[in-house]
């Protein structure tokens, strides 16, 4: 039926019309749907037992990979591998740290608490002329601990003619290489080879310009040094210079002024003895002293394990003094102290002593 405008309305399908209009749906008088296909045997064993057993066996490799990474045992070839990919400028583009910088020093630390393990001659004098090389040619002064590390590992090996590159190091630009430099001379195994005639002269020479010059922890190994091969160049201005260093005011110079008197008693010289006897093997002195070497620990008291290795580093370095009144502190340490490891090294040390005076059959007082 036509409306006022003369068109036919809109008609509503029928229920029949949508059904052909309408997919077919299960239960609904159409064509029945297909079934789901139930999964296969294969789908289902991995589901249950393939994916779960690959999973279980990662993470077994990925924990035994890290058990080896954390205790497999570097060998000292693997360390000299790392030390030859050295850049030798320890910065890259912009000013930043070569990623490589880290291992290579850290294999040369490595190196260094390895030492004692390498007893065969050869395999000792091998390493140092590799050391000695990629020193030269691939480290660079101023990368830091690379260089000072590695002379100490040379100074550890202690092969004859390789006293020449510490020698060379000694005048270098770089703090930390003059360190180890000096490190690598304290730590030379036959102390009879680095302190003869020619190197000691070399060394006293260098060493004296550091006491000038250098910050404090290079003054420091530098009165060491003096202390030690100064033993064959009986200078009286060593001496002096020496002295010099006790003068020097400043919490950061304690122990640069510390190693200048052990320096001194080892000389003979009674300015130096004194402050050993008085102090570093004193513990009641050592307690009534400030820790550290900063203005900021001036007032916290030294702990007593820091007056156990002061102690021990004094003690270390007695043997050499004819002091009366070091001797009397050594006695003293001896016969009663808090410390078991100072009481045994201070016996060990009055024993050394007196073994040498009955081989001479001369006495003490």
């Amino acid at each position: 039926m036509a409306d006022e405008t003369g068109t036919e309305p809109r008609r509503r399908p029928d229920d029949a019309e949508n059904a052909e209009m309408m997919p077919a749906m299960p239960g609904d008088g159409g064509e029945p749907a297909d079934p789901p296909t139930p999964p296969s045997a294969v789908r289902q064993a991995a589901q249950l037992f393939i994916i779960p057993s690959l999973i279980v066996i990662a993470g077994m490799a990925a924990a035994m990979l890290f058990v080896w990474i954390t205790t497999h045992e570097r060998t000292v070839r693997d360390e000299v591998a790392a030390l030859r990919g050295c850049s030798g400028t320890g910065r890259g583009p912009l000013g930043l740290q070569d990623p490589r910088y880290k291992d290579c020093w850290y294999a040369a630390y490595n190196l260094a608490g390895r030492i004692d393990q390498i007893e065969d001659s050869g395999q000792r004098a091998t390493l140092s002329d590799e050391l000695t090389l990629i020193l030269k040619q691939d480290v660079a002064d101023a990368e830091g601990l690379l260089p000072y590390w590695l002379l100490v590992v040379i100074g550890r090996l202690g092969v004859a003619g390789a006293e020449t590159a510490l020698l060379e190091k000694l005048y270098s630009e770089g703090p930390m290489t003059r360190q180890g430099a000096l490190e690598g001379f304290l730590w030379w195994p036959d102390q009879g080879a680095a302190r003869s005639d020619r190197t000691a002269r070399r060394a006293v020479s260098a060493a004296l310009d550091m006491l000038d010059d250098g910050p404090p922890e290079v003054v420091q190994r530098a009165a060491m040094l003096l202390g030690e091969v100064g033993l064959v160049q009986q200078d009286p201005g060593l001496q002096n210079r020496l002295a010099q260093v006790l003068e020097r005011d400043g919490i950061q110079w304690r122990y640069a002024r510390w190693s200048a008197a052990i320096a001194l008693g080892r000389l003979g010289d009674a300015r130096g003895s004194g402050i050993v006897a008085a102090v570093l093997l004193n513990r009641e002195a050592l307690a009534r002293l400030s820790e550290g070497t900063r203005d900021a620990m001036a007032t916290v008291s030294m702990p007593r394990t820091t007056q156990d290795e002061i102690i021990l580093g004094a003690l270390n370095a007695a043997e050499d003094m004819t002091d009366p009144t070091v001797l009397t502190k050594i006695r003293a340490l001896a016969e009663a102290d808090p410390s078991p490891r100072v009481m045994k090294q201070a016996r060990d040390l009055l024993h050394r002593l007196q073994r040498a005076i009955d081989a001479t059959g001369t006495d003490d007082d």
